[in-house]
């Protein structure tokens, strides 16, 4: 699959000149209407047919910033995804629409999200950083209910940004391949963390902080 990162990132900047408002939680409901996001690779035409489909439905605004975030979120997940399988530690996995796996790492599957640092935890930052098993079991308890929840392997990226807006760190494509392939130059499989949940069998996982 071709990815122009340089062209994802370009278009990626171009949502974080605006605010980030959801309105309301992710739902099956808002995605079906709202799925058009998956064929549109530029800012500028998506939000032309935004304002074409919903310009007379009575919740337009609502549905408009939902389609944008997801646009947004989409293809920066996209891009990120690309930026691991261009490690030679990772190869892509064979079906584009197993929502459970993305790549394999070493032949282990795996899939990945990107998540900022969750509002209102109960420690700060910097122990969350010392006690990744902590913060990993939180993403997945926490999770949502909708088409991506799972119990898999995952490698999160966890975005935190001193000056808040830590959701523009999605369009920092560059920046993120630096620190991913610095993680993977590194990575020892046999220091991800592992959890355990109820009839599930075990869990690999880690972090990967996203920072500026």
């Amino acid at each position: 699959m071709s990815v122009n990162i340089t062209a994802i990132e370009s278009e990626l900047k171009k949502r974080t000149r605006y605010k980030y408002i959801w309105g309301r939680k992710q739902n099956d409901a808002y995605d079906q209407l709202t799925n058009f996001i998956y064929e549109i690779g530029a800012f500028d035409p998506l939000i032309h047919h935004i304002q074409s489909t919903f310009t007379n439905h009575p919740k337009r605004k609502e549905l408009g910033n939902y389609a944008v975030n997801r646009w947004y979120n989409f293809h920066s997940a996209v891009a990120v995804e690309h930026l691991f399988c261009m490690h030679k530690l990772v190869r892509r996995f064979e079906s584009s629409r197993d929502k459970y796996a993305d790549f394999y790492i070493n032949e282990i599957p795996f899939d990945h999200k990107t998540s900022v640092f969750p509002k209102n935890m109960p420690r700060p930052v910097t122990w969350y950083k010392n006690h990744p098993a902590e913060l990993a079991d939180w993403l997945y308890t926490n999770q949502s209910e909708q088409q991506r929840q799972h119990f898999a392997n995952r490698i999160f990226l966890i975005l935190h940004s001193k000056r808040g807006a830590h959701w523009k760190l999605k369009a920092e494509i560059s920046y993120m391949k630096k620190i991913i392939h610095q993680y993977l130059d590194t990575l020892k499989m046999d220091q991800l963390i592992t959890l355990t949940y109820t009839a599930k069998k075990p869990i690999l996982t880690d972090l990967i902080w996203i920072e500026a």
